[in-house]
């Protein structure tokens, strides 16, 4: 788990808010950074995050390994302060969560223009 990740309840209890900005490896081929805030309004916790990453993936024409960046901006997270026992609420699932929703299941290179596409033109739906 990394520690980054976590928020500790009791801190925002004698803190208004709480800023934070991080890098995660997700995997071997995706490196996330993260950052935003997160603070108590009455009994809920509210973390505001942007998330940006650049990953690795293969081309779905050319089936050449490509790098992409994604960015998924002004995500609001809320969780009553009651459902988090512990005191520590982890934000790296709700950060994988992000990224898995964002990624598109197939990518082209060239940001969709892949220069093999030509050749596969023709065995492709119109």
């Amino acid at each position: 788990m990394n520690p980054d990740t976590k928020i500790i309840l009791r801190d925002l209890f004698r803190n208004e808010e709480r800023s934070f900005d991080f890098h995660m490896p997700f995997d071997d081929a995706i490196d996330v950074r993260a950052w935003g805030r997160a603070y108590l309004a009455e009994n809920t916790l509210i973390i505001h995050l942007n998330i940006e990453y650049t990953g690795k993936a293969v081309c779905i024409i050319c089936n050449e390994k490509f790098e992409f960046k994604s960015r998924r901006k002004e995500q609001y997270i809320t969780e009553e302060v009651e459902n988090i026992p512990s005191g520590v609420y982890n934000l790296e699932n709700d950060i994988r969560d992000a990224v898995i929703l964002e990624t598109p299941r197939y990518q082209e290179c060239c940001d969709g223009k892949c220069p093999d596409r030509t050749f596969v033109k023709k065995y492709l739906k119109p």
